[in-house]
């Protein structure tokens, strides 16, 4: 996509879930590989409204887990 002469990309990945990297499987492995290359900033949605089934404290936890990856982004 184009805004005002940027070109953006949305990459929406399948869930991540907060347990270790070691544990997570392939599907969870490819998004996190996809997001880990990108060349721009990454930006995390949160549901604060919980409705999503993971309460805040998990989704925050998840952030926290895979901050690192992104640490140059």
């Amino acid at each position: 996509m184009d805004y005002k002469y940027l070109r953006w990309q949305v990459v929406d990945t399948p869930g991540i879930l907060d347990h270790p990297l070691e544990d997570r499987n392939t599907i969870e492995m490819q998004a996190i590989t996809a997001l880990a290359h990108l060349r721009a900033a990454v930006l995390y949605v949160m549901d604060v409204s919980e409705q999503c089934g993971h309460s805040l404290e998990e989704q925050v936890e998840l952030f926290r887990n895979i901050k690192p990856l992104f640490a140059n982004k």
